[in-house]
């Protein structure tokens, strides 16, 4: 499963005074054609550097709240009268893992469930 990010962000960025909800690095309407999609950042007038560090905490919250909501999912393989695989055991450590090497350009790919 590919993990993608919302484009509305849960909280709110400043930007030359003005606030904002929506991810600087999600793709938006181009005003100038609107059948074409760029990313917000074009449209303020940031750099690609500035709507990355803007981004990636809302990105790695985002991602976080998925991946344990995918954790808790299966917690019950882990109770006690049970004996988890080691498929499953090791998807649980995939899951836990993949925020280790976090990077909010890059596409995240979630571990198939066992």
């Amino acid at each position: 499963m590919i993990f993608e990010y919302s484009l509305w962000l849960e909280g709110t960025w400043k930007y030359n005074d003005k606030e904002h909800q929506i991810d600087p690095l999600g793709l938006v309407p181009n005003p100038e054609n609107k059948e074409e999609l760029i990313p917000l950042y074009t449209i303020l007038g940031m750099t690609k550097e500035e709507a990355i560090m803007v981004s990636s905490p809302f990105r790695l919250g985002q991602l976080r709240k998925e991946r344990n909501k995918l954790i808790a999912d299966t917690d019950w393989w882990m109770l006690a009268d049970r004996t988890a695989t080691d498929a499953q055991i090791q998807y649980r450590q995939q899951l836990r893992d993949i925020t280790n090497d976090f990077d909010c350009e890059n596409e995240i790919i979630f571990p198939s469930k066992p």
